[in-house]
């Protein structure tokens, strides 16, 4: 007959589960430790219970609960049945053999059930397969989101262009334009800015305010002004509130649309990024170098740049060249004070 009593059993059950607190936790390793027949009972009931985890997986059913416990008891009586065998042999091996009985070999506990340690495989596994679909997926989902922007950006850039278009067809064919002094710096910030011509879009309602602005460039803000005041305004609030480039004419250009298919805006010139990562002042002078020729706009991460023609037609390139011509510097001029003009009307200049 079995030495241990139920409240024993129940220390060994605690100890192999850590489901007590940690006193009777405790308890139940010392008793393991200390007395023979309840580590024989451990290992019957680590043998047991361990076949349970090569069961196949089922779904939860409503009394998944009793179920389990059921099935505790079984595995627990069947382990105590086994151990009364174990223990009759062991006393029959005694009245022929010489000398004290053998204490059974201690097993020493695992520190974690073996269902638990698979259960954290199957999620570490579960875990690192997650990561690898993702990691193969992050640049296609990238890649989706940039040219959903460069679409948006498409869109926006042809809604300007109607803009333009019907701000001609009200004003004798004259695209918008302020007038400046010789000399007068054309960036942003400044008296003679580039970008008060298109805000002559918006300040007169031809385009709405939201289309000024780029989605893939990270420093994009629409303007947060009602419409009735952006009469009060003579340029964007903000070098923020506009993403793209225009075209600065030189003096020989008519200032009309007249027919001709030439690039009126772009995304955000690439050379003149300096001038306008922030509100912050400027530099005084930028030098054109071999890194700053290569470079395309910002707004699509420098993979190319959507262009807006005089008659509305907007197309996405990724060169900076057409027809030997680099769309966003002067030809011959490789140091930029922010004042400089075109001097041929074929050579295209946009900035912001």
């Amino acid at each position: 007959m079995s030495s241990l009593s139920k409240d024993d059993k129940d220390l060994i059950l605690d100890f192999y589960f850590r489901c007590a607190d940690e006193e009777d936790i405790n308890r139940g390793r010392d008793l393991v430790a200390g007395n023979p027949e309840a580590a024989v009972l451990y290992a019957q009931l680590e043998e047991t219970l361990t076949q349970l985890d090569s069961d196949k997986y089922e779904p939860c059913p409503e009394n998944l609960v009793e179920l389990t416990i059921a099935r505790l008891k079984l595995a627990a009586s069947s382990g105590e049945t086994q151990l009364h065998k174990l223990l009759e042999l062991e006393q029959q091996k005694d009245l022929t053999a010489q000398g004290p009985p053998q204490p059974p070999r201690f097993v020493k506990p695992e520190p974690f059930p073996w269902s638990f340690r698979e259960n954290l495989f199957k999620m570490v596994a579960l875990a690192a397969g997650i990561l690898i679909v993702v990691g193969i997926a992050f640049s296609t989902l990238s890649g989706m989101r940039q040219r959903a922007w460069r679409i948006t950006c498409k869109d926006r850039l042809g809604n300007i262009g109607a803009g333009f278009i019907r701000y001609a067809g009200d004003n004798d064919g004259r695209i918008p334009y302020v007038a400046t002094m010789a000399g007068a710096r054309w960036s942003r910030g400044d008296k003679g800015s580039n970008t008060r011509h298109p805000y002559l879009l918006g300040k007169q309602q031809y385009v709405k305010p939201q289309n000024f602005i780029c989605p893939g460039n990270r420093n994009a803000v629409a303007m947060d002004i009602p419409i009735d005041q952006l009469a009060l305004h003579n340029d964007f609030p903000s070098t923020n509130n506009f993403s793209f480039s225009s075209r600065i004419m030189c003096d020989k250009s008519s200032k009309r649309l007249n027919g001709q298919r030439y690039i009126l805006m772009s995304d955000l010139s690439p050379v003149f990024e300096s001038f306008y990562a922030s509100n912050s002042r400027p530099p005084a002078l930028l030098v054109v170098d071999k890194k700053l020729i290569e470079r395309l706009s910002s707004n699509h991460r420098g993979r190319g740049q959507n262009i807006l023609r005089s008659d509305g037609s907007v197309e996405y390139i990724t060169v900076r060249f057409i027809q030997g011509d680099d769309i966003f510097t002067i030809n011959g001029i490789r140091k930029y004070e922010r004042c400089e003009i075109p001097c041929d009307e074929k050579d295209t200049f946009l900035a912001p």
